[in-house]
């Protein structure tokens, strides 16, 4: 679902929908998606998606990642709907 949520922030292939994209990728992250925690990292440090700019907070996302806490899934793409970006 973390695939999906990045669709929904980004408008891709579906009506934007922040929000819901944000509790998805947030729901991946916990379960320790490494793609997610990512995300989150990066989007907590630039202040992205409605995020506040949070250093701490996209230091603990990034920290998943390189300490080995979060997995990855290979073949993560958003679905081309027709008549949608």
């Amino acid at each position: 679902y973390a695939s999906a949520g990045l669709c929904l922030v980004g408008g891709r292939g579906v009506d934007a929908d922040v929000p819901q994209g944000l509790s998805l990728i947030s729901a991946a992250a916990v379960g320790g998606l490494e793609f997610a925690s990512n995300w989150l990292g990066e989007w907590f440090l630039a202040g992205q998606y409605g995020l506040p700019k949070d250093p701490s907070r996209a230091a603990y996302w990034f920290a998943k990642v390189v300490d080995g806490a979060a997995h990855s899934l290979d073949g993560a793409a958003c679905p081309r709907v027709r008549g949608h970006r």
